[in-house]
């Protein structure tokens, strides 16, 4: 939405990749750290390998979706990926036993 003008400025998880830099300008960003997994206590997720045939949220189309995918395959862990539209829809999954995790990454 940067890109075509729909919105002046954007605070959100937006990976600042090179190919991006190109269009737009990433300077203000204060703070960046790697994807993860929320979890609830009841998901019983210790490591890596407990999470073979969970549901893990995931928002199509992010450079987390891309990650988890090619860290899933490396492991050879197979999961049931659940798509959800954003952060707000991760944490319902979450909340409502749709999924054992939601994948996302922090930056602002």
């Amino acid at each position: 939405m940067v890109v075509q003008g729909k919105v002046d400025l954007e605070c959100s998880t937006t990976t600042a990749s090179l190919s991006r830099q190109e269009r737009v300008d990433f300077r203000l960003m204060t703070f960046v750290d790697g994807g993860g997994l929320l979890t609830t206590p009841g998901a019983n997720l210790r490591g890596p390998a407990d999470l073979a045939g969970k549901r893990i949220a995931v928002i199509p189309g992010t450079t987390t979706e891309k990650a988890l995918a090619e860290y899933l395959k490396t492991e050879f862990i197979t999961v049931q990926t659940v798509r959800v539209k954003d952060h707000a829809e991760g944490f319902a999954a979450l909340e409502q036993d749709q999924a054992d995790a939601f994948a996302s990454t922090a930056a602002c």
